[in-house]
């Protein structure tokens, strides 16, 4: 199953550059160690100082509160401002393998 981990942080920090630089680090440095299938950072277009991890993870089975790596961003990014968590499940029910 796929699980998608998305964490959304809004910082009032003016040098949205090293925002950028930290975050980037934060999860370079956590990434070696893990499993994930996909993992992105976007930064919002229109404001300055937002940006949102994604982490995709392919996996049986996965814990309810999110992977220690999402965890472990929230913690850092709590740093910056304001962060809001959440992890999706795709519900494989709903998930057409025929080819349109």
């Amino acid at each position: 199953m796929i699980f998608l981990e998305l964490i959304k942080v809004q910082s009032a920090e003016v040098d949205t550059p090293k925002l950028k630089r930290d975050l980037w680090a934060l999860v370079q440095d956590e990434l070696k160690a893990s499993k994930l299938t996909r993992s992105h950072i976007f930064f919002r277009v229109e404001i300055p100082g937002e940006a949102m991890v994604t982490l995709r993870w392919d996996v049986a089975e996965f814990d309810p509160r999110g992977s220690r790596l999402g965890r472990f961003l929230v913690s850092e990014l709590k740093k910056y401002g304001l962060v809001t968590y959440s992890v999706w499940a795709e519900n494989q029910d709903l998930v057409s393998t025929d080819s349109p």
